[in-house]
């Protein structure tokens, strides 16, 4: 009977299928078949198979019940195996083991309850004693945490101490610093700077940088001699004129530009080669009392700005020129 009635569902349900596809293979007699009609059609007989099928499948039998609580009971199901064993009427030959049944499910379920209940009272003692580590746990911490803090004030007292002690040593030692730098500020001689149009006495020579040019090109007046521009430089052009006081002629050398550029001073220390009368000093020589002006080129990246010296060739340290700023 239940597999007559698992069929005509499933015959059902096909047929709800297709008729949502094409009512009318459906809905044969009707002259609107629509889907509507077929879901409505379909949920009505449906209805009263299952209606059919409720009223016509009879109970079960008092051998079905004994069966079916036996397994109920093997599988824990003592509830549901007590309710159908009651269905058994006293009349009926299968009573007495029914009631047998319904004393050991009754026993069984009591157990099952006893067992629920220490189940719980030791989820419960475990939550308690889990509770009071929890307690013992955060007084231990506070109690660490206290020893710490205390610990952490202690070392800062101490660091504040080290820190105060340090600080004295450290302003004896700059004190001492500042004298030993006052001395040698003392003791070293002044930088000797001048300007463009000054003279500056080397040695040697009366050095005067007469003119000062920044250029992308040198013209020399000879195509051949001529430098070209290149790509990220620029051409720092000193018109200089050097004296020889000395007795002896005297060898001269070009010299370098310092620039101070973000904070660091560079040294551009090689000058440009032109091949030309007036441009450069090819290692020359001048007699006593001799003046030598020259056209002396340096190259600079484009990228650098800044104050700008030249310290002449055979110059002291701190014997400089200053050119202006880069810009």
């Amino acid at each position: 009977m239940q597999v007559l009635l698992f069929l005509l569902i499933i015959g059902l349900f096909i047929a709800l299928i297709i008729g949502l596809v094409n009512p009318s293979l459906i809905l044969r007699w009707s002259k609107k078949p629509t889907r509507i009609k077929v879901f409505v059609f379909w949920f009505l007989v449906t209805f009263i198979v299952c209606i059919l099928f409720s009223v016509l499948i009879p109970d079960k039998t008092p051998e079905e019940i004994l069966i079916s609580s036996k397994k109920d009971i093997e599988n824990g199901d003592y509830k549901s195996a007590i309710n159908d064993l009651k269905k058994i009427q006293q009349s009926d030959y299968f009573y007495n083991e029914a009631l047998s049944l319904i004393a050991k499910a009754d026993s069984l379920q009591k157990i099952k309850d006893l067992e629920k209940e220490q189940i719980k009272e030791e989820k419960n003692k475990k939550k308690l004693e889990e509770k009071n580590a929890k307690d013992l746990e955060k007084e231990k911490n506070k109690e660490e945490k206290i020893k710490r803090k205390l610990e952490e004030e202690n070392a800062k007292q101490e660091k504040e101490q080290i820190l105060i002690a340090k600080a004295d040593s450290l302003q004896k030692i700059k004190y001492l610093e500042k004298e030993e730098k006052t001395k040698k500020d003392k003791e070293k001689p002044l930088e000797e700077k001048s300007m463009v149009g000054q003279v500056l006495q080397t040695k040697y020579f009366d050095i005067v940088v007469n003119k000062v040019s920044l250029q992308n090109s040198v013209k020399t007046g000879n195509e051949f001699a001529d430098l070209s521009p290149e790509k990220g430089i620029r051409y720092l052009i000193l018109n200089v004129s050097f004296k020889n006081t000395d007795k002896e002629s005297r060898m001269l050398f070009d010299g370098s530009v310092w620039i101070n550029y973000n904070g660091k001073d560079y040294n551009f220390d090689k000058s440009e080669t032109v091949m030309l009368e007036g441009w450069g000093l090819f290692l020359d020589q001048i007699n006593p009392l001799v003046t030598k002006t020259t056209n002396l080129v340096y190259k600079i990246p484009t990228e650098i700005k800044g104050p700008a010296y030249w310290q002449p060739g055979r110059a002291k340290k701190n014997q400089r020129i200053f050119l202006g700023n880069i810009e």
